[in-house]
């Protein structure tokens, strides 16, 4: 039994894998605190899994969740960090060492299902903009993501109030909280419209991968820009990895 888990500065995601079996998508805050994560993990799963295999970003959430692994289980999750022998290529080193688990997973799995020229959109707490170009990783690029900015921008005002996502069905609105939900998403849209076009014009054609929460929450507007829509990419991408490497060292 396959334990996947995709760790991110909001949320941490789960997937069992048993055989041809998929489990249902399990979601958690990130937080530093290893009982959290053992009360979490029991609702999971009462079998102890062969194998984890961990994508995070947030290294004390990270600690935190292997403690809890090693104290339910007596084992530890393997971490998954970019390496040269999953078929992705770096631009230079320091890169390779800088790079996000999360992005080097969405990148593995882009390149083996899809190949050739990829752009892969993920949109969470922060959204990233990657360029992978027949393996070769060339770069990304990364701006606050959609929730992050409204905090921000609650945060930094004295009389708005915070508020929830919505659709909406026009621009202009006529109370505060309409402005705000109508703001947010149509300009985060065009950002993201905006991001793919421009990239687009500088490395040329490029197949786009969207995933991420707020990839979810935007799909139907973004689909006219968007070749493939895989909203667990990542959570799929360590499965795929866990197939190709009986082990990562």
């Amino acid at each position: 039994m396959l334990l996947t888990i995709n760790m991110g500065n909001t949320r941490t995601h789960a997937v069992v894998y048993e055989k041809s079996h998929r489990s249902p998508h399990y979601a958690t805050a990130t937080v530093p605190r290893v009982e959290h994560y053992v009360q979490w993990l029991k609702a999971i799963s009462l079998v102890a899994p062969t194998r984890i295999l961990l994508a995070s970003v947030v290294p004390q959430a990270a600690s935190a969740l292997a403690a809890a692994t090693r104290e339910l289980w007596g084992m530890a999750p393997e971490l998954v960090k970019p390496r040269a022998d999953l078929g992705i290529r770096f631009t230079t080193v320091d890169y390779e060492h800088e790079l996000g688990a999360d992005l080097f997973v969405n990148a593995v799995i882009s390149h083996h299902d899809y190949g050739g020229n990829i752009l892969n959109v993920d949109l969470g707490t922060a959204s990233t903009f990657c360029v992978i170009k027949d393996g070769l990783y060339l770069g990304t690029s990364i701006v606050p993501g959609m929730e992050l900015s409204i905090k921000a921008m609650i945060q930094g005002t004295a009389l708005l109030k915070d508020f929830t996502l919505q659709k909406m069905d026009k621009v202009i609105q006529d109370n505060t909280t309409a402005c705000l939900q109508s703001g947010i998403y149509f300009g985060y849209f065009e950002l993201v419209r905006g991001m793919i076009t421009r990239i687009q014009a500088e490395e040329g054609p490029l197949k786009v991968v969207l995933t991420g929460g707020i990839g979810t929450f935007l799909h139907d507007e973004l689909a006219p820009y968007v070749d493939y829509f895989r909203p667990e990419l990542t959570l799929e991408g360590l499965q795929l990895i866990a197939r190709l490497l009986p082990r990562l060292e």
